[in-house]
């Protein structure tokens, strides 16, 4: 039973975790439609011939309930807050990259490499900017010298539904300062929910443990 009670009590633990939001994998589908290659990445690592509709899949997990964070070139994680004045405001959530560049940082990129200079090593967030006029919203992933994201004018986050189009780009540095861009036109093709948690899964497989155990008792006796 003092088993029972330590993984019920991990089960309380996690709920209010779980409960307070729901984190998502967003896919978005499309195909590449633009580049630029002046760092000469895109021309060592693709076939440039083709890569005009070459096919591209951006997937992230969003939480929309979580805080967006960065973790610096220092090893510091920041945890990002929500901010506002008279004519601009900017909302942050956690955003994490899971798949979907092309291309990576040449060299170690640049701003990682400038000694003394604090990057962004680590992007996890997604964002809202608005002003007066109009809201822009954004995912992105990876770091200052090699992000791929996604954004759109006109419409948060939030409010992206199945069949969105949004704009891509997968961006990469190299050591002298010079960066690829690749452009793509990208849909919203799906959201869905993460599995469940392993602490559900933990309690669950407790409760049978537990269940075969007393089965396994009552048999002897």
């Amino acid at each position: 039973m003092q088993f029972f009670r330590i993984v019920f009590l991990t089960l309380l633990a996690t709920l209010p975790a779980v409960g307070h939001s729901t984190p998502y994998y967003y896919t978005f589908s499309g195909y590449v439609t633009d580049y630029e290659d002046d760092a000469g990445i895109i021309a060592d690592t693709l076939d440039m011939s083709t890569l005009i509709g070459r096919a591209v899949e951006f997937v992230y997990l969003i939480d929309f309930g979580a805080k967006g964070k960065v973790t610096n070139s220092t090893g510091d994680v920041v945890v990002l807050e929500d901010w506002s004045n008279e004519t601009v405001s900017m909302s942050y959530f956690y955003a994490q990259g899971i798949s979907g560049s092309l291309i990576e940082a040449k060299d170690g990129g640049y701003y990682n490499t400038v000694p003394g200079l604090i990057t962004q090593a680590d992007i996890q967030y997604g964002y809202n900017i608005a002003d007066e006029r109009t809201i822009t919203g954004a995912v992105g992933s990876g770091s200052d010298d090699d992000v791929f994201a996604v954004s759109l004018d006109g419409l948060a986050v939030q409010d992206w539904t199945i069949g969105q189009v949004v704009e891509g780009l997968d961006f990469a540095n190299d050591s002298e300062g010079m960066a690829s861009l690749i452009y793509s036109s990208l849909t919203l093709t799906s959201i869905t929910p993460v599995p469940i948690p392993a602490a559900l899964w933990l309690f669950g497989s407790a409760v049978l443990v537990l269940g075969s155990l007393k089965r396994c008792t009552c048999a002897r006796r």
